[in-house]
């Protein structure tokens, strides 16, 4: 049975959803299958002449191309960046949460094909949507290859991907400082408390950070945690800082 012909039922204007996603398929069977949720499939178990592709294996697939994809991207576009840098903008891009909200902003919803018991498109499981998301990838993959899907996924994932550069969730300043540490001093950094003043409703907390015995920044905060934090921010971006000059000083000396 050919779906995309014959049962549309709950998927929309194939061609609006095109247009929603950017990309055109070659064969459109392979979007139909992936807009199609298995609770499709289990209400045609009695009719043996009913079998739809649902989109449960393309999201394996789908989930190893984006994961995939999205390293590759963020290793070349961020060099400097340690692992565990890499690790948390991957971490947010790929994200459930993310791909939910991806497939909610496109219009994604309107097209996927449900079930009688899943008929509201309107209030659909995060992970539903973000398994979508991960079928239609899949689906880019089969129609014309990888280099087509790694364009897809990028141009898709792009707002994400500059929205975790800049600090989206919020970055941990103590866990950066000291992988940077770890691997540049081979030695954690230790945060000392050197100021504490105000009255007991509103203090305020002064906290420096010290590395193999040397003071470097100050941070300043209501508790000792958002001191910590403000302190090894302003460490951790004047030891980046430091280094992209020496690399530069390397530079014009071997020019």
């Amino acid at each position: 049975m050919n779906l995309a012909t014959n049962d549309r039922d709950g998927l929309g204007d194939l061609y609006a959803c095109q247009d929603k996603i950017g990309y055109r398929f070659r064969n459109i069977d392979l979007l139909v299958s992936a807009l199609t949720h298995s609770s499709v499939k289990s209400e045609m178990k009695s009719d043996p002449s009913e079998n739809p592709d649902c989109n449960e294996r393309m999201e394996f697939l789908g989930d190893a191309i984006l994961g995939m994809v999205v390293t590759e991207e963020i290793f070349q576009r961020f060099p400097d960046y340690s692992e565990g840098e890499l690790t948390r903008i991957k971490s947010f891009a790929v994200s459930r949460r993310t791909l939910a909200k991806l497939a909610r902003s496109i219009g994604l919803p309107d097209h996927i094909r449900l079930g009688r018991g899943m008929s509201d498109h309107k209030s659909l499981p995060i992970s539903v949507l973000a398994n979508v998301v991960e079928a239609v990838i899949a689906a880019v993959y089969m129609d014309t290859g990888y280099e087509s899907v790694r364009n897809f996924v990028i141009n898709l994932l792009s707002p994400a991907i500059e929205a975790a550069e800049h600090g989206h969730p919020p970055l941990n300043y103590k866990s950066l400082l000291q992988q940077y540490t770890q691997r540049h001093f081979d030695k954690a950094p230790v945060y000392r408390l050197i100021e504490e003043s105000g009255p007991n409703h509103n203090r305020t907390f002064v906290v420096v950070s010290i590395i193999n015995g040397n003071e470097y920044c100050r941070g300043r905060g209501k508790n000792k945690k958002e001191a910590e934090q403000r302190s090894a921010k302003a460490t951790f971006n004047l030891l980046k800082a430091q280094a992209r000059s020496k690399t530069s000083d390397t530079d014009v000396n071997t020019e």
